[in-house]
């Protein structure tokens, strides 16, 4: 027998493991992934976000984590970094759980070939939105059996729905709009043809594009094929255990495939995990808002409240005639049912929500699985489609009257029982509908049905349907329920101003940089951090709780920092912040890019074995941080002191009820704009100023209560309560000897907020400089350094004998010291990394290691291996079943 070459046994493999497609089936594909790029470029422009607009695409998370987390990751595996560790996020992390969960996805390299980061962003969104078009386009034609123009257009809505088309600026989350109509082919090739080694491709690449899209699909993906094997073989188990092993199969080894990634991971997940600032209570939704939010026009909002499940108005008159038809297979219709009422029930229920969020609590962004009700429904339309010349006109006529009245009953409800700024709901959604319906109709009528002139109606209704998502997309887009971000001008001078600001920075030693408005890209930093922790569980509890202590907003998403304090910066290494310019805010459009402190030590410096036993007690951060320095000195620096003169409220439409500890403050009269609270005091000029309002939260309640002081920054006293902690708050330092900070809060606050232990201190530069002087020469020098790997000399003393880093305390550390490994000394709550020393000069070498990393790549090898396994006996077998459609 004829021995095979290695391309001959490719091309079998790729024969055998991907359904063949005919050219007309190309030619749709394509065309339907054409159309959606074309769609996508006008609902952005039309939206204002692209060509001609005055928002920029680049926006949002889009531009504060996401893209910058790719830029990074980016440079990381050209050399200009370290993939396993970096000091760019949290004071110093372990990235694999950030990249892993951000940054994976192939389509992130446009970033490395497209200079301007807005057409960048944009051509990887529409990149996925259009591969989503042409698999799905495939998914009809080889799962389904349909094909022609209608294809085209179903594939159009699956791809431009309204998950798709809100979710954009959550950039990562978009990859499983495509995987899954590839995932739901290769799953029907395996139950029919038994070929393996597909499906296990594709659940990998799930796994490492992000691991959480990758369990949503996995879940929905295995509900599916349970369903598979009941339609093909009833109530007869003994045939399902084969299956069931075969997919079992095909699971573990994608796993093990991904485990090099997935494995540290998931050590990291599991180590450092933390609750939720705010437990989720429930998911207020109905079945009413589901309904309402399959018309056009709607609100697509991110925050948890509506799934965006729109995708187009004619699943609102195929998906009941699905279950109508009687020509429709029994198995279909209940196989549908299952999963549409296992989608439903995600979206109601507390547990199955959390359960399809693999037991997260996702505050914001939520309904993460929504494009799934959207792909069921499709395909149900799809199907009951190609019965469309059999439908009675009457029934689609009564169909239609029926969801505009429905519509409108909701639309009466919601104004009962809403407030404008919450009702999805609308005349204009209405009208609109109703033009589309009465569109669809005519076609359906006077083209559709006509032999002769059936090819034109299904152009007809293509262009139907090509208007009708431009147009929804405009809608989502810009009635989303979040903010629709800066102008074009403010993004562009914030990035302009701090890339150059960034360009002055020296490169020759280790510093960290405070982004007061974070740029988009992270190109010339070699060293800085963007947040104490950054995203939920990927951060380290310990280090976020001592950061607290001392007065930083560290809740589990916080994405920015605020609270920071001379003595902070000092002793964190915080060398430079950077602030590009607001103009947000008139008198804040000032030039200043760059501030450099005056007292700052280096990444390691000698202090007082005293440190060991630094435990705050009590909720005033000033009095933690005298303790933390005169625990690291030996002496007794008291450098915060509280304002000794008294403090004065003032208050503008706002009335106060003094209570024992705490005053709860309400709006006088709610129909003004706003109210105020100013606390006035008496400073010492020259000295900096600052306000703590300590745990619990500093405005109980408060959804959008700001801070405004004299001399110092205009933010945020608390942001969302999921985002938020008690941090301090710089007033200023005022010359004239008189500070303030004023509460303002507007129409949309709560009207009730409760103060508790609100503390006011100045520091004492005297007492700064005399702890930066006891310090500074004792300071490791570093003589090499990667991100994870640092060598340095130091030199011990009796009084001094302990080495404290701001190097955050992880499980992947290792010291070595003059060439032996010694034990590190968690300190600081357990957060930072320390060392005790002998008296005398060491050499002191710090390695990171990512736990996890040699077991996850052994077992990518054994899943590998497996892997080759299965194509071989994928090479080798035989067709088995004729390959007929799942509906």
């Amino acid at each position: 027998m004829k021995k095979r070459s290695v391309a001959d046994s490719m091309s079998s493999l790729i024969h055998n493991q991907l359904p063949r497609k005919n050219q007309s089936d190309w030619q749709y594909g394509l065309l339907a992934a054409l159309l959606t790029i074309v769609a996508a470029i006008l609902i952005y422009s039309l939206a204002g976000r692209l060509i001609g607009g005055d928002y920029v695409f680049l926006h949002s998370d889009l531009y504060v984590q996401y893209v910058d987390a790719i830029r990074l990751f980016l440079r990381s595996l050209f050399g200009e970094g370290k993939v396993a560790y970096s000091f760019s996020f949290s004071m110093g992390s372990s990235t694999v759980p950030i990249y892993a969960f951000w940054c994976m996805s192939p389509w992130n390299l446009l970033f490395l070939f497209i200079p301007d980061l807005n057409i960048a962003t944009f051509a990887v969104v529409t990149g996925k939105m259009a591969t989503a078009a042409w698999l799905f386009q495939w998914f009809q034609s080889y799962v389904l059996k349909n094909k022609g123009i209608p294809t085209v257009a179903f594939a159009i809505l699956y791809a431009l729905c309204g998950y798709s088309v809100t979710y954009y600026y959550n950039i990562h989350t978009l990859d499983g709009i495509y995987i899954l109509p590839l995932l739901m082919i290769l799953l029907y090739r395996m139950v029919k043809t038994k070929k393996m080694a597909g499906l296990i491709g594709i659940y990998a690449y799930s796994f490492v594009v992000m691991f959480y899209t990758g369990y949503i699909l996995g879940v929905f993906s295995a509900i599916v094929f349970i369903l598979l094997l009941w339609k093909q073989y009833g109530r007869d188990l003994k045939n399902y255990i084969k299956p069931i092993i075969r997919y079992m199969i095909c699971v573990l080894t994608a796993a093990a495939i991904s485990a090099a990634v997935l494995f540290p991971t998931a050590l990291y997940l599991f180590r450092n995990r933390a609750q939720d600032a705010t437990m989720l209570e429930g998911v207020h939704l109905s079945i009413l808002d589901i309904y309402q939010n399959l018309f056009i026009g709607q609100m697509q909002t991110t925050d948890g409240i509506y799934p965006m499940v729109y995708c187009g108005i004619v699943v609102l008159l195929m998906v009941p005639m699905f279950f109508y038809d009687k020509e429709n297979d029994r198995h279909n219709k209940i196989m549908a049912a299952v999963l549409i009422a296992f989608l439903v029930l995600c979206s109601l229920w507390t547990p199955a929500y959390l359960f399809m969020h693999c037991f997260d609590a996702p505050d914001s962004s939520g309904f993460r699985f929504a494009y799934l009700i959207s792909f069921v429904l499709l395909t149900m339309a799809c199907v009951e489609w190609n019965r469309i010349k059999q439908i009675p006109m009457h029934r689609l006529l009564i169909l239609s009257l029926f969801n505009a009245f429905a519509y409108y009953i909701i639309f009466l409800m919601q104004r009962n029982y809403l407030a404008d700024e919450l009702q999805s709901s609308s005349i204009l959604g209405l009208e609109i509908n109703l033009i589309f319906l009465v569109l669809i109709l005519l076609s359906v009528k006077y083209l559709l049905r006509s032999e002769k002139k059936e090819q034109l109606g299904q152009k007809v209704f293509l262009a139907i349907v090509v208007m009708e998502v431009i147009l929804n997309g405009y809608f989502c887009v810009t009635r989303i329920g979040y903010s629709v971000g800066e102008s074009k001008e403010i993004y562009q001078l914030w990035s302009e101003e701090a890339n150059q600001a960034m360009e002055q920075l020296p490169k020759e030693s280790f510093y960290r940089v405070h982004y007061i408005n974070p740029i988009g890209a992270n190109d010339s930093a070699l060293y800085g951090y963007r947040s104490i922790g950054y995203f939920s569980t990927f951060e380290n509890v310990t280090l976020r709780n001592s950061m607290e202590a001392l007065g930083y907003m560290t809740s589990p998403r916080t994405i920015l920092d605020y609270g920071s304090t001379q003595l902070t910066r000092m002793l964190f290494a915080q060398e430079y912040v950077i602030r590009a310019t607001d103009l947000r805010v008139e008198e804040r459009r000032t030039d200043q890019r760059i501030t450099q402190d005056n007292f700052v030590l280096g990444l390691g410096y000698m202090v007082s074995e005293s440190l060991l036993d630094y435990t705050p007690t009590g909720d005033n951060a000033f009095e933690h941080l005298n303790q933390l320095i005169s625990d690291m000195t030996g002496e007794d620096l008291q450098c915060y002191q509280p304002v000794r003169t008294p403090i004065t409220m003032e208050e503008e439409n706002m009335l106060i009820v003094q209570n024992e500890g705490y005053a709860t403050v309400s709006m006088e009269d709610p129909t003004q704009d706003n109210a105020m609270l100013t606390f006035l005091m008496e400073a010492t000029p020259g000295c900096n100023t600052y306000a703590y309002f300590s745990q619990p939260y500093a405005l109980k309640d408060a959804t959008s209560a700001r801070t405004l002081s004299e001399g110092g920054d205009y933010g945020s006293l608390m942001t969302h309560s999921y985002l938020s902690s008690p941090h301090i708050i710089y007033v200023g330092a005022n010359e004239s000897g008189m500070d303030a900070v004023t509460i303002l809060m507007g129409v949309n606050t709560v009207k009730t907020q409760t103060f508790q232990n609100a503390y006011f201190y100045q520091d004492n530069p005297e007492l700064l400089q005399a702890a930066y002087d006891c310090l500074k020469d004792a300071q490791m020098q570093i003589t090499a350094m990667e991100d994870d790997e640092i060598v340095a000399n130091v030199t011990a003393t009796q009084q001094k004998p302990l080495l404290f880093t701001s190097i955050p305390y992880e499980q992947g550390w290792h010291v070595y010291v003059d060439g032996s490994e010694v034990q590190i000394q968690p300190t600081i709550q357990q957060a930072f990394i320390s060392v005790m020393l002998s008296p005398g000069a060491h050499e002191v070498r710090f390695v990171f290691k990512t736990p996890g990393a040699m077991g996850g790549w052994c077992l990518t090898l054994v899943g590998l291996i497996s892997l080759g396994i299965c194509i071989g006996i994928d090479l080798g077998g035989k067709k088995n079943g004729k390959n007929q459609g799942i509906l």
